[in-house]
């Protein structure tokens, strides 16, 4: 069995074709899972007069991307599920694209997390998805492509896997988890890989153009939260390191004149001390046996 599981919140512009292809895909024995936000939007009552099949699960509030893929997977365990397939809302599957996973995965059990080619609402490779590939040669020839890290907008993660690694980490609302993930799984000494004859698309629109003041430091936050909990080092070594470099960081924002992203590093510099046993506390959790 094979459960889908999609986070929706106001996401009623791309449930058509999220959901529409997911029912339509030829894998067999396929559960698909809606976990809703909290959802102000009709995107809830799209998904029930369009998909019945399509099990939903109401939130009464945002609980995040992980804490919310987390409830799903959880069900995926209790149903003994052999696959788990995390799909963005604003993302969409070929007819393909997860019996194509399976099949990698099955010859390939030493990956523990398998993506298809994101694609633009253009048919491009997705602008941020291009990033990834850039760490490995792209070679439609070879089966997979090992990366050190890609987004969970589409991924296949075998349950054999999880249940190693554990669930999406608590210390990570929005935004870091995924990368969190990737390093609990070559911790676990899991591989990550690229589909080269696989993909989706990903319509991410305009929402990664300039951030806000705000914005920027909450990402910054969560980027400095994902390098200090990488668990394949030793956590003394990533501070030493934060601070050795982050003087060289501040005057080279300065000579570009980058004045918030400046502003927004002495801020995490003051706080940093009060989100270390946060860090501390997420690096043991990656450590526990899970039981699963």
């Amino acid at each position: 069995m094979v459960f889908s599981i999609v986070v929706t919140y106001n996401g009623s512009q791309w449930i058509e074709k999220c959901f529409g292809n997911l029912v339509n895909s030829i894998i067999q024995d396929h559960h698909i899972l809606a976990i809703d936000n909290g959802s102000t939007d009709n995107t809830l009552e799209l998904i029930r007069a369009l998909y019945p099949e399509v099990e939903v699960i109401e939130n009464d509030a945002n609980l995040g991307f992980g804490k919310a893929n987390n409830i799903g997977i959880l069900k995926a365990l209790e149903a003994k599920a052999e696959y788990v397939f995390l799909l963005n809302q604003d993302a969409w599957i070929e007819s393909n694209t997860i019996e194509d996973l399976i099949k990698i995965s099955k010859t390939k059990p030493e990956y523990g997390i398998l993506s298809p080619i994101q694609n633009d609402a253009r048919g491009n490779i997705e602008k941020q998805f291009s990033t990834y590939l850039s760490k490995a040669k792209l070679n439609v020839q070879k089966q997979i492509l090992e990366v050190p890290f890609v987004n969970a907008a589409s991924w296949l993660i075998p349950v054999t896997c999880i249940k190693k690694i554990g669930l999406f980490d608590s210390l990570f609302f929005h935004y870091g988890e995924d990368e969190n993930y990737c390093h609990r799984a070559h911790y676990y000494k899991f591989k990550i890989g690229i589909i080269p004859s696989s993909c989706i698309v990903h319509d991410r629109g305009e929402r990664l153009n300039k951030m806000s003041f705000l914005k920027t430091q909450v990402r910054h936050i969560i980027y400095i939260k994902c390098n200090l909990a990488n668990i394949n080092y030793p956590m003394s070594y990533l501070i030493l390191q934060f601070y050795f470099k982050t003087p060289i960081f501040l005057l080279k924002k300065l000579y570009w004149r980058q004045f918030k992203i400046f502003f927004v590093r002495i801020i995490i510099i003051i706080k940093l001390p009060f989100m270390l046993k946060g860090i501390l506390l997420a690096r043991n959790r990656t450590k526990k046996q899970f039981n699963f």
